[in-house]
C-alpha cells in the first residue's frame, strides 16, 4: 500500500469511528420510528420538575429528543395527529415511541419499569371489576411508582364515572415522597373543589355571556329545573351528548317554562363554537367561555371531564352531578310530575 492509499484508508477509519460516535445516543431521550410521518409533537411536564414544553420535529417517521432530568417526572407527549399520551420517564432512561396498531391517534411508549407496570395495570383494570383493590394492589407491589399517581388521575379522577369519594383514602395509602408531589396537591385542591359542587350543595355562582354577548347567571332562570352543561365542541363525548340532550329537550319541550338547559362551552375558538350550535342545531341557552380548562367556572365547580351534567332543582340545590342521560331523564320526570 502507497503513502496515499495509507493515509486513505486512516481517514475513512477516522471518519467511520466519528459517524458511529454521533449515531450513539446519550444520556435521557425519547427515540421514535414512526413510519414515514411527518409531524410536530409536543412533549410537556406535569409538575416543577419540568414546567415546561418541548417542540419536537417529526421528520420521516424518525425522532429522537434529549431531555435535561435530574429526578423521574410525569409527562405528556401529543400533536395534532396523536392524543395525549402519559409519559414516565428518569434520568438516563431511553424511551421508545411507535405507532399503536390498534388506534392510529396513539402513541405506543416501552423503554422502562414505569411504562410496563402502568400497562399492566390499565389491562389489569379492563378485567377487573374492583377498580379500587386493582390499584390498591398495585400501590401495595409499587409503592414509590409515578404510576400510582397516573392511576388515581385516569382511572378514578379524570373518567366518566368519577369515584370521588375514595380517591383521599388511596392517597392516604401513598408514601410521602409521592403524597408532597404537584400532581396529588392538585387532585387535592380538585377534590375541595368538587366537595363544594356535590349534590345537596346550593348551585355556585356562573356569569357569563352567550354567544351575542349577554351576560346570564342562575337569576335568569329562577324557579326552573336547571341542566348545567359543560361542554366544547372538539370535545367527542359532547358530541354525542349534543344529541342525546337535543332529543332530550325537543321531548320536554311543552314543559319550557319549568326546564332550562344551559349548556357553559370552553371553546378557545368561537368561530368553531358558533357552527357547531349551528350544524347541531343546539336550541337552548349557549355561554361561552374561552379561557378554557383555565376557566374560573370548571375550576370553581370541580369539573374533571367533558361533558359534565348537573341537575338542579327550583330552590337552586343540586340534585347530582356527573350525571348520564338515562337518569338525568329520570329525575326531570319526577320533578316535573312532583312540582
Amino acid at each position: 500500500m502507497n503513502k496515499i492509499g495509507y493515509y486513505l484508508f486512516i481517514i475513512s477509519v477516522v471518519l467511520l469511528s466519528a459517524c458511529n460516535k454521533e449515531a450513539k445516543i446519550e444520556g435521557t431521550a425519547l427515540i421514535g420510528d414512526l413510519g414515514s410521518l411527518n409531524d410536530t409533537l409536543y412533549f410537556y411536564g406535569t409538575d416543577r420538575f419540568y414546567d415546561r414544553q418541548d417542540t419536537i420535529v417529526l421528520s420521516g417517521g424518525k425522532l429522537v429528543h434529549q431531555l435535561e432530568l435530574d429526578t423521574t417526572i410525569l409527562g405528556y407527549i401529543y400533536s395534532d395527529r396523536f392524543k395525549e399520551t402519559r409519559v414516565f420517564i428518569s434520568p438516563d432512561d431511553q424511551l421508545i415511541l411507535s405507532l399503536s396498531a390498534s388506534d392510529s391517534t396513539l402513541l405506543e411508549i416501552s423503554g422502562n419499569k414505569m411504562h410496563t407496570e402502568y400497562n399492566q395495570l390499565a389491562q389489569t383494570l379492563q378485567s377487573s371489576p374492583d377498580t379500587i383493590k386493582a390499584i390498591k394492589d398495585h400501590i401495595k407491589s409499587n409503592p414509590f411508582s409515578l404510576t400510582n399517581i397516573a392511576a388515581i388521575e385516569d382511572f378514578l379522577l379524570y373518567t366518566d364515572s368519577p369515584r370521588y369519594d375514595k380517591i383521599e383514602d388511596i392517597i392516604k395509602e401513598l408514601p410521602g415522597s409521592l403524597r408532597d408531589r404537584q400532581a396529588i396537591e392538585a387532585i387535592n385542591n380538585k377534590l375541595v373543589m368538587v366537595q363544594r359542587a356535590r349534590e345537596g350543595r346550593s348551585l355556585l355562582f356562573f356569569n357569563l355571556p352567550d354567544m351575542k354577548g349577554k351576560f346570564h347567571d342562575r337569576k335568569d332562570f329562577k324557579n326552573k329545573l336547571l341542566v348545567l352543561y359543560f361542554w366544547a365542541s372538539w370535545d367527542e363525548g359532547s358530541k354525542q351528548m349534543n344529541k342525546e340532550l337535543r332529543t332530550l329537550y325537543k321531548k320536554f319541550n311543552k314543559r319550557k317554562k319549568d326546564l332550562a338547559i344551559v349548556g357553559i362551552s370552553i371553546d378557545a375558538d368561537t368561530t368553531q363554537l358558533k357552527n357547531t350550535i349551528k350544524t347541531d342545531t343546539l336550541s337552548w341557552t349557549i355561554l361561552s367561555d374561552p379561557t378554557g380548562w383555565d376557566s374560573q367556572v370548571i375550576d370553581r365547580y370541580g369539573i374533571t371531564k367533558l361533558p359534565t351534567l348537573f341537575f338542579v332543582d327550583r330552590t337552586d340545590i343540586i340534585v347530582a352531578r356527573d350525571v348520564s342521560i338515562d337518569s338525568l331523564k329520570t329525575l326531570i320526570e319526577y320533578e316535573l310530575k312532583n312540582k
